[in-house]
């Protein structure tokens, strides 16, 4: 609980760090920088692999890549503020799939 309670006290440290960078930085009229574009790991059909040798742009499925960059976001968050859960996997409330193995 100590453990949860540290994590969610840093994520609240960083966002009012970052807000008041912001801030500074409008004051002083400097503009944000821009976003860097996400590289986000989509594994590929035959189809699209066949697309992609032929040069042709692929269009990708709006779930598949927002599926992708919610990935993404936690393997991040997973790696700067580490595990919340005891037994990550293990129990998640939220994936249909464990629990119904609870149920």
């Amino acid at each position: 609980m100590l453990n949860i309670r540290d994590i969610n006290d840093r994520k609240k440290l960083d966002a009012d760090k970052e807000k008041e960078k912001s801030e500074r930085r409008a004051a002083l009229g400097i503009p944000e920088p821009e976003p860097e574009e996400e590289k986000l790991d989509i594994p590929l059909t035959e189809a699209q692999k066949k697309q992609l040798k032929r040069g042709k742009k692929i269009e990708f499925d709006p779930e598949v890549v927002e599926e992708a960059r919610q990935k993404k976001a936690f393997e991040k968050e997973l790696a700067t503020y580490g595990r919340t859960w005891i037994w990550e996997k293990y129990f998640n409330s939220e994936d249909p799939e464990y629990t119904q193995k609870w149920l």
